[in-house]
């Protein structure tokens, strides 16, 4: 590029300003010849493949972990029962009774992660439904819309409490 040079209008001197940069200098410039491997091509990854579709493989029956939880809402029965909800627990009036019923969700979810092998995963599922449920709180503008519901409380406060224990 040569140096930065307007001139003005009247004599056609040269005036130099380092910071300015002229666009016809710049962008009018040809450009290196880039080597080409061949034809441009739009990868496209598939998500879809990384999730369980229900005609890739047979569905598995709703395990003991689940049927055993009252938190949990189940549709059908049998093979064909499926999981609707993973937190369908509503704050009552009293929120020391919601409290300790959440403590005792906890205590349940861990008693049956112990029966069942695949508990962990379920347990996953169980805190994204407490957050999904507490975002939509904040959305309605209800009750309990601006902090958690004493059971989600109590819940999570047997969680930390008996997690280290379980290492």
């Amino acid at each position: 590029m040569t140096a930065n040079r307007p001139k003005s209008r009247k004599s056609r001197e040269v005036i130099t300003h380092p910071n300015v940069v002229h666009a016809e200098e710049r962008f009018l410039a040809p450009r290196a010849a880039v080597p080409s491997a061949g034809t441009a091509r739009v990868i496209k990854p598939n998500f879809g493949a990384c999730y369980w579709a229900p005609d890739a493989e047979p569905q598995r029956a709703i395990t003991p972990f689940l049927q055993n939880l009252p938190f949990v809402r189940i549709k059908g029965s049998g093979r064909h029962g499926r999981v609707a909800s993973y937190w369908t627990d509503g704050p009552t009036g009293n929120g020391r009774a919601d409290f300790k019923r959440g403590r005792e969700y906890a205590v349940r979810v861990f008693v049956a992660m112990d029966a069942d092998a695949d508990g962990a995963c379920y347990l996953e599922r169980i805190i994204e439904a407490i957050v999904i449920d507490a975002a939509s709180r904040r959305a309605k503008s209800g009750k309990y819309s601006r902090t958690l519901p004493p059971a989600v409380q109590g819940f999570i406060y047997e969680l930390a409490r008996q997690l280290p224990s379980r290492r």
